[in-house]
């Protein structure tokens, strides 16, 4: 113990809160066993842990969240150039395919522009929301992979297989903030 905390990470305000809390466990439920008033105390104590560490009080800074910002940025530039290559090898795959293919060949077109457009604003205008950008850039290589496998029906396997793998892939690729992790991932 060292510095006010304990072995278990809890910190002076949150050893407080504790007592407090316990304190009104006993007083509601006097009949309940001291074990059961202990455990419910240390369960009530959980958030105030959870908000006095120090991984919540670093996250909350701004250099932090400006640090956060700049990998997610960096990490998106070369994202874009990935899927502005692979579209662009997917639109190419389809040139030979038949005439139904016009609608992913704009599909395609509309997200390599997406793709280099998000690669050069990042830098510049996006700076401050390299999530939304890489949300809008990723949603368009969903929409473009759906409408391929809708347009050419051979390709439907393949499809499937980008379409299963596509999020899980981006969500562990890109260092997003929980929040957007979470809201990418549902």
């Amino acid at each position: 113990m060292t510095n006010g905390s304990s072995s278990w990470g809890i910190h002076a305000p949150s050893i407080v809160a504790m007592s407090t809390v316990g304190h009104a466990v006993e007083g509601r439920g006097r009949s309940l066993p001291a074990r059961v008033n202990a455990a419910l105390a240390f369960i009530r104590a959980i958030p105030v842990q959870a908000q006095a560490s120090e991984y919540l009080a670093v996250g909350q800074g701004r250099r932090f969240r400006a640090a956060q910002r700049r990998r997610t940025r960096q990490t998106a530039r070369v994202g874009f150039l990935v899927i502005g290559v692979a579209v662009a090898f997917d639109a190419f795959a389809l040139l030979g395919l038949g005439d139904d293919t016009a609608t992913v060949l704009i599909l395609d077109s509309i997200v390599i522009g997406l793709s280099i457009a998000g690669w050069w604003l990042l830098p510049r205008s996006l700076r401050h929301h390299p999530e939304l950008a890489a949300w809008v850039v990723v949603t368009g290589v969903i929409l473009s992979t759906v409408m391929t496998g809708l347009t050419v029906p051979s390709l439907i396997t393949q499809t499937n297989a980008y379409l299963i793998l596509l999020p899980s892939l981006v969500a562990l690729v890109l260092p997003w903030r929980t929040a957007v992790h979470i809201r990418w991932l549902l």
